[in-house]
């Protein structure tokens, strides 16, 4: 039997979603909803049913898979209006984050348990090679293990002072909505429940937020986030301590999947191992889509990850959302 497939959005939507479900099912019938979608010339050519509005997919539609792929603000009124009007479907995608509102967050999650609905997130970090070899090795049962995750780059404000949400975290977007949600879902996907303890900021001369300091913690291992802001050069990187062993991994790229390394020191047996890995953006998000249709044992255990993500980014967010770079 065909599968029937919304796909929301048209940009990135297209870019990637679109080639998956294609390369996942044969000949499924897919609708592409976009408010500018009739300007897409390369779409029209693509014999798909074309939508300017989700509402009206949904209503006259019944959908094996939707897809939600656009900024926070639209995903937002997708989510509200996808619970309200009670609509199913058997699997759901959504781009992260989820939502900056915790009430809209619950009341997707209760449906979802209700109607039996399963859900993927699109975190891509936690696909790359490098996290599965590292939960592979269990490095969460180390003893007195401490992480620093050092991260710098210039930020989008200070190039160009940009206008777009990706900057602002009242608008979806900002440090955590956008990138350092991905890291730590790895993180808590290896080393289990992990407490936010502490956040630390630095201004510039402006006032303007340039570096933040977080720091987690859970039974075993101490976490820091070293986050810089204002810095031309980039700097991607994770050094993780611990008696018996060091474990060093990043890249200078601005992809994490374009080119990184991983090196492990076993010091009690004085080797060192030197790893690096390329990987593809479509395959990293091919795999979500992947985890979503199968069989799930520990699918309880997924949302449970996602819900202590969510609340851990939500509290951050709620102590920076004053220093956004739109004043709010």
């Amino acid at each position: 039997m065909q599968k029937k497939i919304l796909l929301i959005g048209s940009n990135f939507a297209i870019k990637t979603h679109f080639k998956i479900i294609k390369s996942l099912f044969s000949k499924p019938i897919i609708y592409i909803v976009s408010p500018n979608i009739k300007s897409k010339d390369n779409i029209l050519k693509k014999n798909i049913n074309l939508m300017t509005n989700f509402k009206t997919a949904l209503e006259f539609e019944n959908f094996d898979i939707i897809c939600c792929c656009t900024k926070p603000q639209i995903q937002d009124e997708f989510i509200k209006y996808f619970v309200k009007k009670k609509i199913y479907t058997n699997f759901l995608m959504l781009e992260k984050p989820i939502t900056i509102k915790k009430k809209v967050y619950y009341s997707l999650i209760n449906y979802i348990k209700k109607k039996k609905i399963k859900i993927s997130i699109n975190y891509t970090y936690s696909n790359l090679s490098i996290f599965k070899k590292l939960q592979k090795m269990k490095i969460k049962n180390l003893s007195n293990c401490k992480l620093v995750f050092e991260l710098s780059f210039l930020h989008h404000y200070f190039k160009d002072y940009s206008d777009s949400w990706k900057n602002f975290i009242a608008e979806g977007g900002g440090i955590i909505n956008y990138y350092l949600n991905h890291v730590l879902y790895s993180l808590i996907k290896i080393f289990g429940n992990i407490k936010l303890k502490d956040i630390k900021l630095n201004f510039d001369k402006k006032k303007n937020l340039t570096n933040i300091n977080i720091f987690f913690s859970n039974k075993k291992t101490y976490i820091t986030f070293l986050i810089n802001m204002n810095e031309k050069k980039n700097k991607h990187r994770y050094n993780l301590y611990s008696q018996n062993l060091d474990i060093s991994f990043g890249t200078n790229c601005q992809n994490w999947y374009k080119k990184y390394f991983l090196k492990i020191n076993y010091k009690k047996k004085d080797k060192i191992f030197l790893y690096t890995y390329k990987e593809n953006i479509i395959s990293l998000i091919k795999k979500n889509y992947i985890y979503l249709l199968k069989k799930k044992k520990n699918y309880k255990n997924y949302i449970k990850k996602l819900t202590q993500n969510e609340i851990i980014c939500h509290n951050i967010n709620k102590r920076l959302l004053k220093y956004d770079f739109k004043k709010v």
